[in-house]
């Protein structure tokens, strides 16, 4: 491994935002969202991580609470690495220090919108199996709407899942 994940400071966001805005084609939206989470009291600074090599940040991931009908989850919302170092483990390496953080600090599950084909390496399951569904407009094909149970997860917690900024 020739990069390191390391918790992100609020020092670190103007990078940041770059390396969203590089990742998604519409990088904007996800600027938006990003800078709208910070703002919030869901906000889990404790477990937004950043990739960096040589002292640049070269991959982000964010969590924050949502919430499945009363009850507090993880939601996780973006993952991204900067193009030019996609394909090299990074996004894997941000989301398997993501999840073992998120579980030790005794979320139940975490919940995204995603690549079913990527989160699903990683034992994400779409989350309509667990009884959690959204009201987001999904578009034709697998189901992005996925969720991970923790060790603390109870399933007790189903219905309908929602965004800190929903």
């Amino acid at each position: 491994m020739n990069y390191s994940i390391r918790q992100a400071t609020a020092g670190d966001r103007p990078s940041i935002l770059s390396v969203v805005r590089a990742a998604f084609s519409d990088g904007e939206e996800e600027v938006r969202l990003v800078e709208n989470v910070w703002a919030r009291p869901e906000y889990l600074a404790d477990l937004e991580l950043v990739a960096e090599r040589d002292g640049a940040i070269i991959g982000h991931v964010l969590l924050h609470r949502g919430y499945v009908e009363d009850r507090s989850v993880a939601a996780l919302a973006p993952l991204c690495v900067h193009p030019k170092e996609q394909g090299k483990g990074i996004g894997t390496g941000l989301l398997n220090e993501a999840i073992t953080r998120t579980n030790s600090q005794g979320h139940p599950l975490i919940v995204l919108l995603g690549h079913p084909e990527f989160y699903e390496r990683l034992g994400f399951k779409p989350a309509s199996g667990l009884g959690i569904n959204t009201d987001i407009k999904l578009r034709p094909g697998p189901d992005p709407f996925l969720a991970l149970p923790l060790e603390d997860y109870d399933p007790s917690i189903r219905g309908m899942f929602r965004y800190c900024w929903d």
